[in-house]
C-alpha cells in the first residue's frame, strides 16, 4: 500500500468493498506476526512426540505460549489467550511427553480456531461510514490499533506519511508517535488540529514529563501512553465521538426557570422548564435532561432537599446539578450534593460555562452506545462454519455449548416488524455468541459455554424484555454434546421439540425433550433379547409402579433412542451387555457419541465372569450395574438409584 494511501476509498470508489480489503490487508499482518510464535511453539511440542525437552527448550516454549498469550489478549482474542497461559503451565509440569503433547497441540489448534471464528465475525461486524483517520507510520502497535478499531465496528484510514488531504472525512484522528518530547510530531499534530479543528484527537506515545504533554493537550483532546492495551485505545476513541453527539439537554425549575432557561438556550445549551419537582424527577429519569438547574422557589420541599433526592436515586444522581440561590455561604448545598453553587448576583454566561464543563465531564463517565456495530444476524452460509469450528473446539474443551432455536411468526413481517424483532433479539446476546437466520422465520442461537439451563434463563429474559410471548414466538433450548452431537442433529431436535409444542397449552420455551403432559414417558427402557427373562423383569418393575418398554433387538433400541423426533426417551436405560447384532459395548459407545448419555442413565446387566467387560462399561459412561444371578430387591434399589439420580 502506497505511503499516505487511504484504507478506505474516495467517492469514486466503493467504501465498502474497500473498507473490507484493508481489513484483510491489516489482519494478514497482524496473523503473520502472531503464527510466528505460534509455530515455534508448535515445532517444540512435536518434538515430545520423539524425545524429552531440553531445560532451554522448555523456557523458551513457556516464555512463548506467554508472550502470545499477551498479544492475543491485546487483540481481543481472550479465549485463545487463556489457552495459551494453560500450555505454558503445562510445559512446565514434569510428565512431559507424548500424551501431553497431543494435549498441548490441541490446545493450540483450539486457540487457532477462537482465533479465526473471531475474525471472521469482525469481517460483519457493520460499521461506521464516517472513519478513524490512524496517522502513523505501518507497524506492529499501529496495525493491532487499526485492527481493534476494525474489531470495535469503526472504518479506518491510515496517513502513513503526513495528512492525505483527498481522504474521507474522519468521525475522530488517532496519531501514534515515538518520540516522548514530541519534537517531530508537534507540526503533524499542529496540522492535524488545524485541518479538523471540531474532531476528537486522540494521541498515543511514550511517557514524557508533563510539560512534553502540556505542549501535546494544546492540539489533542486525549493523550495515552504506548503501554496502553490497543483495545482500551479504540475504546476511548468511541468516547470521544459519542461525545460529539451528546446532548447539552439541562432542566430548569423554580421560581426564575423561566428566565434562566431562556438565558441558557441562547448560550448553546438545550434548556427547557419544568413545572414541579415531581415531573423534574420522571424528566432525569428519561434521559431527557443531564443537568438540573435549581432556582430559588416556594416550594415546600427546599432545594437542598430536592438535590439530596435527586443524589438518592440511583436512576437521577448522575445528573450534574447547579443551584442559584441567595445564600452566600453554599457549604450546605454542596454536601447535600449539588455540583455548582451561585450565591448572589449571576452572570448568565459564567452560569452557561459552568453547566457546560460539567456535561464534559459527565460525557467521560458515560458508557459507549451507538458507536461500534452492534450485534447483528448472520447468514446461515457464513453461521454454519463458525458454529461448526465452535462445537469442535467445545468438544475438545469438554465444555457445553447451548442451541436456542427461536421461531418469529411469517405474518410479523406484514407491518415490517419482523427484521427490527430479529436484530432486537441479537443484540441480547455478548460478542462472541453466534447468531443467525436459519430460514426466515427461525432464529438460532449459540452460546458457548452455556448450560441448557443458562440457555433457557436467557431466552426466558430475552421472551419478557420484547413480550415474545404476546407475538406468539415460540424457543427450544438444545444443549450440546447432551442432545445431539452434528449441528444439523441440533437443529432438528430443536425443531422437533417446536412442533410437540405448537399448541396453545405448551410452554413457550421448551428443551429438547419435552414432552405433551398427556405423551407416556417411561421409567425404564429394558434391552434383552431373552424373551422369557425379559417378560419377568417387566413384570418384576410393573408391579412396583415402573412404566416399562422391552425391546430385543438391540438396533431397534439404538434407533429410538438416537432417532430425532423419536418416541420419548426413557429415564433409564436396563440392558444385557451380551446383545444380538450389536454388542452392549459398542452399543454404549454409540450412545455415548451421539450425546445420549446426558439425557437418560444406563445400568447394565451382566454376569461376574464379565468383569472386565464392567470395568469397560463404566469407562464407557454406564451409571451402575447389576450382576446376574440377581435379587428383585437389589435390582429395584439399584434402579430407584438411577431414577433418582
Amino acid at each position: 500500500m502506497a505511503s499516505g494511501e487511504p484504507l478506505i476509498g474516495d467517492d469514486n470508489h466503493d467504501l465498502e468493498e474497500l473498507n473490507q480489503r484493508a481489513l484483510e490487508e491489516t489482519w494478514d499482518r497482524v496473523h503473520a506476526r502472531l503464527e510466528k510464535g505460534l509455530r515455534r511453539i508448535e515445532q517444540i511440542t512435536a518434538a515430545l512426540f520423539d524425545r524429552s525437552l531440553e531445560p532451554f527448550e522448555v523456557d523458551a516454549a513457556v516464555e512463548l505460549c506467554e508472550l502470545s498469550a499477551v498479544k492475543v489478549d491485546a487483540l481481543g482474542f481472550g479465549q485463545a489467550a487463556d489457552l495459551l497461559r494453560e500450555a505454558a503451565t503445562e510445559f512446565q509440569t514434569p510428565d512431559l511427553g507424548p500424551t501431553k503433547a497431543v494435549a498441548l497441540a490441541s490446545s493450540l489448534d483450539d486457540a487457532r480456531t477462537i482465533i479465526a471464528t473471531t475474525v471472521a465475525e469482525v469481517k460483519l461486524v457493520p460499521r461506521l461510514s464516517a472513519p478513524l483517520a490512524v496517522v502513523g507510520a505501518i507497524s506492529a502497535e499501529v496495525d493491532e490499533l487499526v485492527w481493534s478499531a476494525f474489531a470495535q465496528g469503526l472504518s479506518v484510514v491510515l496517513h502513513t506519511d503526513g495528512v492525505d488531504h483527498n481522504a474521507p472525512m474522519p468521525s475522530a484522528i488517532l496519531a501514534v508517535v515515538d518520540d516522548p518530547e514530541l519534537d517531530q510530531a508537534r507540526p503533524l499534530l499542529r496540522s492535524m488540529r488545524e485541518i479538523y479543528p471540531l474532531k476528537p484527537f486522540v494521541l498515543v506515545a511514550p511517557a514524557g514529563t508533563v510539560g512534553d504533554r502540556a505542549a501535546a493537550a494544546e492540539w489533542v483532546t486525549t493523550i495515552l501512553t504506548d503501554d496502553t492495551k490497543p483495545g482500551a485505545v479504540i475504546l476511548e476513541v468511541r468516547r470521544e465521538i459519542a461525545r460529539q453527539t451528546y446532548r447539552s439537554t439541562v432542566a430548569v425549575v423554580g421560581d426564575y426557570a423561566t428566565e434562566a432557561a431562556e438565558a441558557l438556550s441562547e448560550r448553546g445549551l438545550e434548556a427547557s422548564v419544568v413545572g414541579s419537582p415531581t415531573a423534574l424527577m420522571e424528566v432525569i429519569r428519561a434521559d431527557h435532561a443531564r443537568a438540573v438547574v435549581l432556582t430559588p422557589s416556594d416550594n415546600q420541599l427546599t432545594n437542598e432537599s430536592l438535590v439530596q433526592v435527586i443524589r438518592s436515586d440511583r436512576a437521577t444522581r448522575r445528573a450534574a446539578v447547579v443551584v442559584i440561590g441567595d445564600d452566600e455561604h453554599p457549604s450546605s448545598m454542596l454536601r447535600a450534593g449539588a455540583d455548582w453553587y451561585f450565591g448572589g448576583s449571576l452572570d448568565p454566561d459564567d452560569l452557561a460555562a459552568a453547566i457546560k464543563a460539567l456535561l464534559r465531564r459527565r460525557a467521560h463517565l458515560e458508557p459507549v452506545r451507538s458507536v461500534v456495530g452492534e450485534r447483528s444476524l448472520q447468514a446461515w452460509s457464513m453461521a454454519t462454519v463458525l458454529i461448526e469450528r465452535l462445537l469442535l473446539s467445545a468438544f475438545r474443551q469438554n465444555q457445553p455449548v447451548g442451541i436456542g432455536l427461536v421461531t418469529l411468526p411469517l405474518g410479523v413481517d406484514n407491518d415490517g416488524t419482523i427484521d427490527p424483532l430479529a436484530d432486537d433479539i441479537a443484540r441480547e446476546f455478548r460478542s462472541e455468541d453466534v447468531i443467525a437466520r436459519y430460514s426466515p422465520d427461525l432464529l438460532v442461537i449459540v452460546l458457548r459455554g452455556a448450560s441448557r439451563q443458562v440457555l433457557t434463563r436467557r431466552l426466558e429474559q430475552v421472551h419478557t424484555k420484547y413480550g415474545l410471548n404476546e407475538l406468539g414466538v415460540r424457543s427450544a433450548a438444545v444443549s450440546f454434546p447432551a442432545d445431539g452431537r452434528s449441528l444439523e442433529e441440533l437443529v432438528e431436535i430443536g425443531q422437533a421439540a417446536l412442533d410437540r409444542a405448537a399448541n396453545e397449552d405448551a410452554p413457550m420455551i421448551v428443551r429438547a425433550d419435552w414432552r405433551d403432559t398427556d405423551t407416556e414417558i417411561p421409567d425404564v427402557m429394558l434391552i434383552d433379547p431373552d424373551r422369557n427373562l425379559g417378560d419377568v423383569l417387566v413384570g418384576t418393575l410393573v408391579r412396583r409402579g415402573l412404566k416399562v418398554v422391552h425391546y430385543r433387538q438391540a438396533l431397534d433400541a439404538m434407533d429410538d433412542l438416537t432417532r430425532p423426533g423419536g418416541p420419548p426417551l426413557p429415564r433409564v436405560v436396563l440392558m444385557e451387555l451380551d446383545q444380538r447384532g450389536l454388542d452392549g459395548l459398542q452399543m454404549l459407545r454409540q450412545l455415548r457419541e451421539a450425546g445420549g448419555l446426558g439425557r437418560y442413565r444406563v445400568v447394565v446387566l451382566a454376569t461376574r465372569s464379565r468383569e472386565m467387560e464392567l470395568q469397560r462399561a463404566f469407562e464407557l459412561g454406564a451409571y451402575d450395574y447389576v450382576t446376574k444371578p440377581f435379587s428383585a430387591p437389589l435390582l429395584i434399589h439399584r434402579l430407584s438409584r438411577a431414577l433418582e439420580a
